[in-house]
């Protein structure tokens, strides 16, 4: 079958059987269009049943000037063209079975905020709090909940979804324990230590856990 031929074939099976988003279909059409492009510059094949893993590979090289993200994406694309022809009995050896492309991705580090940006935040929280006059209404008590929570974050370092997990009768404020359960089902006792939220210094001074 010829490689154009089988384009649209696919593009037919993703639209109409598997329901694919027009955004997909988009994407797919681009990384695989970029790949006949290259078959034909490259003067290998116009047939789907004579690309080998040899081609793939030559083609995995050309992609490597783009980032890691993007070329896990069309190497994807032309993977499952492939695994569809196979299906279909339209192609006998899918050059996929055999090879192994092996794509690194960079580790991003995350940005970590400087003292002063903390400080600020703290700062700015104990403000809106003081703000409050009536102590009893919701507005002082979600103030003093996202405080703790700022400040639980910041002290202990645990990951938001950690923090949201606790519950009340994970915290015992008489011995100052924290019971985080974390990935795994991994549970890490965390060590307290806990002030009255009714700071008298009109709150320029940040509570520490």
């Amino acid at each position: 079958m010829d490689i154009s031929n089988g384009i649209s074939d696919f593009l037919t099976h993703c639209r109409y059987e598997k329901n694919l988003s027009e955004k997909t279909i988009k994407a797919y059409y681009i990384d695989i269009s970029q790949f006949e492009h290259f078959l034909k510059e490259s003067e290998l094949t116009t047939k789907l049943e004579s690309v080998d893993k040899s081609i793939i590979k030559k083609y995995s090289q050309l992609l490597s000037i783009h980032k890691p993200k993007t070329i896990k994406r069309k190497v994807a694309a032309i993977k499952t063209k492939f695994n569809f022809f196979e299906y279909d009995d339209i192609i006998i050896v899918n050059p996929f079975r055999k090879i192994k492309i092996n794509i690194k991705e960079s580790v991003l580090l995350p940005k970590v905020m400087n003292l002063k940006e903390v400080e600020n935040i703290l700062r700015i929280s104990y403000r809106e709090r003081n703000k409050i006059q009536n102590k009893q209404t919701y507005t002082y008590l979600s103030s003093i909940k996202s405080i703790a929570i700022i400040e639980l974050l910041f002290a202990t370092g645990i990951r938001v979804s950690d923090l949201c997990n606790i519950r009340t009768n994970d915290i015992d404020l008489e011995s100052g324990l924290l019971i985080v359960k974390g990935k795994g089902n991994k549970i890490a006792v965390i060590i307290i230590a806990i002030n009255d939220f009714d700071n008298p210094d009109g709150g320029g001074t940040p509570h520490s856990w």
